[in-house]
């Protein structure tokens, strides 16, 4: 686990250099997601909208999420629970999953209103 606290912070550091914020300070947080979107941690469609609630009542301009599944459909309607979790957040919102990692991803989620993304790479091999 500590290794994959290593990476989540050294690609934080990196996305978070590489945006420009649009008006004053950045916000940023970190939330584990606990095996989102796999079959560990099945998510109802209810559940993805109590967890996009809770993101929003953060305030945050930018979340680190970690244990994010990038195919995975346990809610069982067709779309990856990622994608629903981005739908359900609303237009101010955007997000990307890197692409290392077996079942589980780091990625970011930010508000559109508030922060550009110029960038996005991941650091591989450092661990």
């Amino acid at each position: 686990m500590l290794r994959l606290t290593r990476c989540s912070i050294a690609i934080l550091v990196l996305v978070v250099v590489s945006v420009s914020a649009q008006a004053g300070e950045i916000v940023v947080g970190s939330f584990n997601m606990e095996w989102f979107g796999t079959g560990m941690k099945p998510r109802s469609q209810e559940q993805i909208k109590t967890v996009a609630k809770y993101i929003r009542s953060l305030e945050v301009d930018v979340l680190a999420v970690q244990e994010v599944s990038k195919k995975g459909d346990k809610s069982g309607n067709g779309d990856a629970d990622w994608n629903d979790l981005l739908t359900e957040l609303g237009s101010k919102y955007d997000g990307k999953l890197g692409d290392t990692g077996l079942s589980q991803r780091l990625g970011f989620i930010w508000r559109n209103d508030r922060v550009d993304l110029t960038d996005f790479g991941e650091l591989k091999g450092i661990v």
